[in-house]
């Protein structure tokens, strides 16, 4: 992909990344992914945007983001406080325990130290050349409906905004998306609605990699990383906290989406370009569907990698949530 890269000339994509961290630790390791990649040449970081009304998840972004050589990647927040992790049994105390850490550098600490979303969305967005930039969603996505709402806001993703990302929702087989489309069993409402905005209403192209297109599992390499490291750091203590019996090996849920959108689909998935996604609410719970027809501008995965292949995923995976940073900087 490099070499691609360098022989047509073209610049690495510019990524805003939009997390739900420490409402499960494969964010933790997804950002590690993506630092990896732009340390390779991969893709330039924008920003990353948080999207819970959990207080801690901007303090474990930065941290992570100077372990990594980039301390001043500006981070967003979602403003309000109607959607926590914990309304469906997330995982927010490794969050707290880096955020109150000093031992893990950082300015920011929690969501008073961190800007509006959509107000950092439109000042970044407006110096972008137009179709250059990318989001990765990996989390809720409550601040990517407020900028579709705002005028303004509107406006900058048809220009500058050349697709979406989209960890979330169920759709071969359709069901239930309890992955970031709608919380989990509708217990966090507005997600869920801010999830049936965007699959309905979200202009530019979507890809979505739903809960049953995930590569794997991965993650045991992090057991033996330095203890400063915070990403290693989220998974000791959120396996030690955790009531979900989690090992260092996690699934890869966010992480699938970010080795998708910078690498491609390889030889893990099939894409889906024919039909259209909905997600509606059945009187019980909502429902990702995708639809055969209409067409439309959206996409959506479909895991059908041999056994060999999903293994290689995880293993590229584990190894860039574990390379090196090389930009860091002794602080």
């Amino acid at each position: 992909m490099l070499f691609s890269l360098a022989a047509a000339g073209q610049s690495p994509p510019k990524v805003i990344f939009e997390t739900d961290m420490e409402s499960d630790v494969d964010d933790a390791g997804a950002l590690a992914m993506l630092h990896a990649m732009a340390d390779n040449g991969e893709c330039e970081i924008l920003a990353v945007m948080h999207n819970t009304s959990d207080p801690y998840g901007p303090g474990v972004i930065d941290a992570i983001n100077t372990w990594y050589g980039r301390p001043d990647i500006p981070i967003g927040k979602y403003p309000l406080d109607d959607a926590h992790s914990f309304t469906f049994g997330g995982q927010p105390e490794y969050a707290r325990d880096i955020a109150l850490d000093s031992a893990y550098p950082k300015d920011v600490v929690s969501r008073d130290d961190a800007p509006n979303a959509v107000e950092l969305y439109k000042d970044i967005l407006a110096r972008q050349e137009d179709s250059s930039v990318i989001v990765i969603s990996v989390g809720w996505l409550m601040n990517l409906r407020r900028l579709h709402e705002d005028p303004a806001g509107a406006r900058l993703i048809q220009r500058k905004i050349r697709e979406l990302f989209v960890m979330g929702g169920r759709w071969n087989p359709s069901g239930e998306p309890h992955m970031n489309l709608a919380g989990r069993h509708n217990e966090v409402p507005v997600a869920a609605r801010a999830g049936a905005y965007v699959v309905h209403h979200w202009p530019t192209r979507v890809t979505y990699l739903g809960i049953e297109a995930t590569a794997g599992a991965a993650g045991a390499a992090l057991e033996h990383q330095p203890r400063e490291n915070p990403v290693r750091r989220a998974y000791e203590v959120a396996i030690r906290n955790s009531r979900f019996n989690l090992r260092w090996k996690h699934h890869t849920a966010d992480q699938s989406t970010v080795l998708f959108a910078l690498r491609g689909a390889g030889d893990v998935w099939s894409i889906i370009d024919q039909g259209t996604p909905t997600m509606d609410w059945n009187g019980s719970a909502w429902i990702t569907t995708w639809e055969s027809n209409p067409d439309s501008h959206h996409r959506a995965l479909k895991r059908t990698g041999s056994a060999a292949a999903l293994q290689k995923a995880c293993d590229t995976i584990e190894s860039l949530m574990i390379q090196a940073p090389r930009k860091r900087k002794k602080i």
